[in-house]
């Protein structure tokens, strides 16, 4: 987050518009962990405008 926040990326990518953070599991995860995330992404949103939060929920 703090290379997000720092705008660090900027440095090597001069022409980013959107960054996309991706959250992939495997097996199924739990409960908790959908309420972490939708949190985590409310705040991710919040603070930065030009992101978006995708979360791959697992199948196995």
């Amino acid at each position: 987050m703090w290379y997000i926040d720092s705008r660090q990326y900027e440095e090597k990518y001069t022409d980013v518009k959107k960054i996309e953070i991706r959250v992939s599991f495997l097996f199924q995860e739990p409960e908790i962990c959908h309420k972490l995330l939708e949190r985590a992404k409310l705040v991710f949103l919040n603070a930065f405008e030009n992101l978006e939060m995708i979360v791959e929920h697992g199948t196995k």
